[in-house]
């Protein structure tokens, strides 16, 4: 038996773009001018692992000459979620992470967006650190999803060689 020597594997192909890469003369999505009423956004993250949201302010933001909108979670309610439908838009009552998005600014400059982030006031609340994982366990724990229950969630369902995925309210699980 003799293998047949293929045309394809192991040929170079000269690359239609290398040139103008080389060159610089290549155009990116960042060089491109998308016309003169592009708003520029920026988001307010959390500076903290795990906290309640006590106070949230974008009056100052607002008022700032050149900011179109400022949305937060309570303009996007509802959950988002690939399997589990367990993540906020925006932060509404408790961060969850470092950077979890908690407003969105849109200005008309980078500088006016960089400057109203820094004029949206938040004030936290710190639960108590869980360090030990039987404290973790326990019922007098923080809960970092207190409404895990009502989330929504895929279940992965198998009847007669047909498998699928359906969305279904968490009110079946047990938690805590």
């Amino acid at each position: 038996m003799s293998i047949k020597k293929t045309t394809i594997v192991g040929t170079s192909f000269p690359r239609v773009e290398s040139r103008s890469k080389v060159t610089g003369a290549a155009q990116y999505v960042d060089d491109m001018q998308f016309g003169p009423n592009l708003l520029y956004g920026l988001l307010k993250r959390s500076e903290r692992p795990h906290a309640l949201i006590t106070r949230l302010d974008v009056s100052k933001a607002q008022a700032l000459p050149g900011v179109r909108v400022i949305v937060t979670g309570n303009d996007f309610p509802g959950l988002t979620g690939l399997y589990l439908s367990d993540r906020p838009m925006f932060a509404v009552d408790r961060v969850r992470f470092v950077g979890e998005p908690i407003a969105g600014v849109a200005a008309e400059t980078q500088e006016i967006a960089e400057q109203a982030v820094k004029l949206i006031e938040v004030e936290y609340e710190d639960p108590p650190g869980v360090f030990d994982p039987e404290f973790g366990a326990s019922p007098d724990a923080p809960l970092l999803h207190p409404d895990l229950i009502t989330y929504k969630y895929a279940l992965h369902l198998s009847a007669g060689g047909n498998q699928r995925l359906q969305l279904v309210q968490g009110t079946q699980r047990q938690c805590g």
